[in-house]
């Protein structure tokens, strides 16, 4: 099945240096260009439970607190590290309360919280992972290498979420920007849109000339855990 979905790029670029603008006050950081291509990896690999070859890199999954299990297991033997981001209630360190942190919204990004930096290799695995904290955005900004797999599930913009809309369009056209080419967003649709959230299995959207196709819609999520969708980015 495949659908055509109007995207109207010139007002996500405008909203895009509307944000930068405003991050680069607040953290000294920018927002990366948009490549007219993917980025591609020295190799590709098998992965088969979801019959394809995804590229050589990390996985990335922002405002997770302690939930890095399902990520772990479902993608480690296909990536080279997994990267796990929060500021609050991040894997192997002491959790920090919220009232001892505060942060700034941004237009189209949500909260991003400064001054919090620390990170631990953690150990026990048979690949390397990271776990930062650190604010979700910062750390895809500044520490993140090549990106197969971007993992993202469970947030909110309520309490007890980050207020990150990494579904929504600024952030989602960030996140394409670095992702390399056959590289993976597997979420549950958290603080998304209808873009990628109700698209059926099959759905293929043309994203600035490239391929933005649906190819599962029923990961198990594991734990009691609603299903995942992944999508996988392709050139034209």
């Amino acid at each position: 099945m495949e659908e055509e979905e109007l995207i109207d790029f010139a007002e996500i670029d405008a909203m895009r240096r509307e944000a930068d603008r405003h991050l680069q006050e607040l953290a000294g950081a920018r927002l990366p260009e948009w490549s007219e291509h993917s980025a591609l990896a020295g190799h590709m690999t098998p992965c088969p439970f979801l019959g394809t070859e995804i590229p050589w890199g990390e996985l990335f999954y922002p405002c997770c607190g302690d939930d890095i299990g399902h990520a772990l297991q479902v993608f480690g033997p296909y990536v080279s590290r997994c990267r796990f981001a929060d500021v609050f209630k991040p894997a192997g360190h002491r959790p920090k309360f919220r009232s001892h942190t505060s942060g700034k919204g941004l237009p189209h990004i949500g909260t991003v919280i400064c001054g919090e930096e620390a990170s631990k290799d953690l150990e026990g695995y048979p690949l390397p992972v990271t776990s930062h904290r650190k604010d979700g955005l910062l750390t895809f900004l500044q520490d993140l290498g090549p990106l197969a797999v971007f993992y993202y599930r469970g947030d909110s913009a309520g309490e007890g979420g980050s207020d990150q809309r990494w579904l929504m369009p600024v952030l989602l056209d960030v996140i394409l920007s670095r992702l390399l080419e056959g590289g993976l967003i597997c979420t549950d649709g958290a603080n998304g849109d209808d873009l990628l959230v109700h698209s059926p299995r099959g759905t293929v959207l043309d994203y600035r000339g490239r391929k933005l196709t649906c190819i599962a819609t029923d990961l198990p999520g594991g734990d009691g855990r609603g299903p995942l969708k992944i999508w996988r980015l392709t050139g034209a």
